[in-house]
């Protein structure tokens, strides 16, 4: 079994949120013994299009938004990128 995953996920914190960076550290630490990791490619701008409309990710690449699943925090365009690709 492959997992992806990449150390930046490490950067992506939301207060109050169950996903931390502790938790998915200790994640990454109890099952790298046991599982091959992959590291990500982030996906284009040209594929969140296909999902997402320009104004949107103009917004995001601003910081001018406010969506409550998408949250105005730094880097959140490269995480979703990142999960996306």
């Amino acid at each position: 079994m492959k997992i992806v995953y990449d150390e930046s996920c490490l950067e992506f914190s939301v207060p109050r949120h169950p996903e931390s960076p502790e938790r998915i550290m200790r994640s990454y630490e109890f099952l790298k013994e046991k599982y091959h990791f992959i590291k990500p490619e982030p996906c284009s701008d040209e594929d969140i299009f296909r999902v997402h409309d320009k104004s949107l990710l103009n917004k995001i690449k601003s910081g001018d938004f406010s969506d409550p699943d998408t949250p105005n925090y730094p880097n959140i365009l490269k995480h979703a990128k990142l999960a996306a690709g």
